[in-house]
């Protein structure tokens, strides 16, 4: 037998061996592929479990709610107070029952409506 024809002989024989193998290789990966069915939910089976289970229910939630959130935030500065004491010029606490009445209105006033003429 010359060199020629058994060289074409024995890639004869690979060629096959190859595809058989080959085959086998992809039909073991296909088979690799295919999710359990047992571990994974399908789409309607999640959406019927969905179904059945409650949820509570959210609030409504509206503009008195959300002044007393506000409000809340705010402390104690959205509400005039009466102060108990002031502090003087020179540094020191003076006594709010000492202080002249229009004195007093006039540091406690809100001057932002004035404020407001002078923007314009």
């Amino acid at each position: 037998m010359k060199t020629n024809k058994l060289a074409a002989v024995i890639r004869k024989i690979v060629r096959e061996e190859v595809q058989k193998e080959f085959k086998n290789l992809i039909t073991e990966q296909n088979n690799k592929k295919q999710p359990e069915s047992s571990n994974t939910l399908t789409l309607t089976e999640a959406l019927s479990q969905t179904e059945t289970e409650s949820y509570p229910t959210a609030k409504t939630f509206n503009s008195v709610d959300a002044r007393a959130g506000f409000a809340s935030m705010q402390g104690d500065f959205g509400t005039p107070q009466t102060p108990t004491a002031f502090e003087g010029h020179s540094g020191r606490v003076v006594d709010a029952s000492k202080v002249d009445p229009s004195v007093a209105k006039a540091i406690t006033r809100d001057y932002s409506d004035l404020v407001k003429r002078f923007k314009k």
